[in-house]
């Protein structure tokens, strides 16, 4: 795997878990401030008349965070389809590396499994 990773310069475009998860993780943080904001905004206007500056302020604030999650969606879209159209075959191939890497670790924990089992029942 880590030749390949070499050979192909994969290794930093495939990290498919990492990535992923820091993605949803700033995406997830975009949506509850959207959402935290939205609630602020509309208890603010039930409170206060239309042209109160702290109104003004947050619908800017809640107008900034929409901007970042279209960005992010936009960025995570384009990344996804360049990505994947220029590396296609590796990829493929990485996947197949990566299913018969877990596939012999499963088999060798299996094995090392049974083999501490007999080793056991030997010193008995």
């Amino acid at each position: 795997m880590a030749e390949f990773q070499k050979e192909t310069k994969l290794l930093e475009m495939v990290e498919p878990e990492e990535q992923v998860k820091s993605t949803m993780d700033q995406y997830a943080n975009l949506v509850h401030q959207k959402i935290t904001l939205e609630i602020g905004l509309k208890r603010v206007e039930a409170a206060l008349s239309e042209g109160n500056p702290r109104i003004t302020a947050l619908k800017n604030q809640l107008e900034a965070v929409n901007s970042q999650i279209r960005k992010r969606e936009e960025q995570t879209q384009i990344g996804a389809q360049s990505s994947l159209e220029n590396d296609t075959d590796k990829l493929f191939e990485y996947s197949n590396l990566l299913r018969k890497v877990k596939t012999s670790q499963t088999l060798y924990e299996a094995l090392l499994k049974i083999y501490e089992q007999k080793k056991c029942e030997e010193i008995k």
